[in-house]
């Protein structure tokens, strides 16, 4: 008998539904869960769908203007909300008899709220799900302190070194961070708990993240294989996790059985997570180009056009988490970043660095005084402007980054300013060849003849160009 959809009944909200879910595949109707999640989308107003398409889209007006008056007053109804809810909030009532710091922490609970945009009701219920989902997976010793990589065993760790579920080390152009899960996230041989601890742990790394905090994180989901199982538990690992998932994106191949796993998988997520929900279907390379209209750049995606999971970046990435933790272990100071701003300036060459939104707006400004620096008569002139160029970028929320072994660090502004320096003499030579080539082809419109008499000069004079 093929399964059907029951109405009102998939909203998974802040806990898992007794509802039917299809113990095999072929049992999805895909049509079934296409009505289901147009009836939803109808039954939001027009102003929910569009916030929600705005934010899927990276454009919150609410995180690039967030008022420090908001966040206070947000903390305080969650103080209230936690304090005045006797038996409900178990997990965290146990917290607080284990005297945790971290559940009173405001990094902590600024997280919760911000999630659900400051809603004190739904903060409350997201922390005491996320306890609970920490002690059943971690222990009790989670709700006291973050999860670190050591709480994870040989096998998780394993499973987090093989790239199936990766946070990536660009963010899109909203500023929000990326976690991908590739492939099978993991194989028969890993548990449904080994790979909620992993997931939990990557989550719970970018929630670190102020600006992914307020702008929320993009989820893409990029199976590879049509045999990819779908866990409801795992689906609800995100949706209690202290950030709020703006946007999820399916990456499919266009056949019956991964329209079903997208189907299947949607049956798993919550309702307002459906609502976020964008699928593309076709080959990797559609898939990537599609994505590129939600500003997620397709040049640094962990997967290759013939399927298989990149892991380089995201080893590098453990790498900088076993540093970043020994260090604060032994109360050492760690300053490295592994993912920038977008309104850090990154030095060095390559794509990711000349893609980086604040360095196309970095040389922006260069260019608009590159004139004003070239002609200007003393040496201190010139030391002012590029002095003048660093104060506008840091007053600007960003810094200057250089690479230092697998993450960067942030250089002082003297370091700063000498790189600017160093950037006007480069594009001065640039000018400077410019010209020359520029009266080159002059001289050579004058006298044709010039490729006749000298096919040495003329094949120098085409390399120029």
């Amino acid at each position: 008998m093929r399964w059907r959809i029951v109405p009102n009944t998939m909203d998974l909200g802040h806990g898992l539904s007794n509802s039917p879910f299809p113990n095999d595949i072929e049992e999805v109707d895909v049509e079934a869960v296409s009505n289901l999640l147009a009836r939803e989308m109808r039954e939001l107003s027009l102003k929910e769908q569009y916030h929600i398409n705005q934010d899927v889209n990276g454009i919150n007006i609410l995180a690039s203007t967030e008022p420090f008056e908001l966040s206070s007053i947000g903390l305080e109804a969650l103080e209230k909300e936690l304090g005045t809810t006797d038996g409900e909030h178990h997990c965290y009532q146990l917290a607080e008899e284990m005297r945790s710091n971290m559940i009173k922490e405001e990094k902590f609970r600024l997280k919760f709220s911000r999630a659900e945009r400051f809603d004190p009701v739904k903060a409350a219920t997201r922390i005491e799900n996320y306890l609970k989902i920490l002690r059943q997976n971690f222990g009790d010793e989670s709700m006291k302190r973050p999860i670190k990589l050591t709480d994870l065993d040989k096998v998780e760790r394993d499973l987090l070194k093989s790239g199936f579920i990766q946070a990536l080390p660009y963010r899109d152009s909203a500023g929000r961070r990326i976690i991908a899960a590739l492939g099978n996230f993991g194989t028969c041989h890993h548990t449904l708990k080994n790979k909620i601890k992993v997931l939990m742990y990557v989550i719970q790394v970018v929630s670190e993240d102020e600006e992914t905090q307020k702008q929320g994180c993009v989820f893409l989901f990029w199976p590879l294989d049509s045999k990819c199982t779908v866990s409801r538990e795992v689906n609800y690992a995100v949706q209690v996790a202290p950030i709020r998932f703006s946007s999820f994106h399916f990456m499919l191949y266009d056949t019956t059985r991964f329209r079903k796993l997208g189907a299947l998988q949607l049956l798993a997520m919550s309702r307002e997570s459906r609502a976020r929900s964008r699928f593309h279907f076709g080959s990797i390379q559609k898939c990537q180009q599609e994505i590129t209209a939600y500003g997620i750049s397709s040049n640094f995606l962990p997967i290759t056009n013939t399927g298989n999971i990149k892991n380089l970046n995201h080893l590098k990435w453990v790498t900088f988490r076993q540093a970043q933790e020994t260090a604060i272990e032994h109360g050492i100071e760690f300053n490295g970043i592994y993912c920038p701003s977008v309104k850090d300036v990154l030095t060095g060459k390559g794509p990711h660095v000349s893609s980086n939104p604040a360095n196309v707006a970095y040389r922006k400004i260069m260019e608009k005084r590159f004139l004003e620096h070239r002609d200007a008569l003393t040496a201190e002139r010139k030391t002012m402007i590029s002095r003048e160029i660093v104060d506008e970028l840091v007053q600007s929320g960003g810094r200057f980054l250089v690479r230092e072994k697998c993450w960067w660090a942030s250089s002082d502004r003297d370091v700063a300013r000498e790189k600017v320096s160093v950037a006007f003499r480069d594009m001065r030579k640039t000018f400077l060849l410019l010209e020359k080539k520029k009266n080159l082809f002059a001289t050579i419109g004058d006298n044709d003849t010039i490729y006749d008499g000298d096919e040495k000069k003329r094949k120098r004079i085409f390399e120029m160009k």
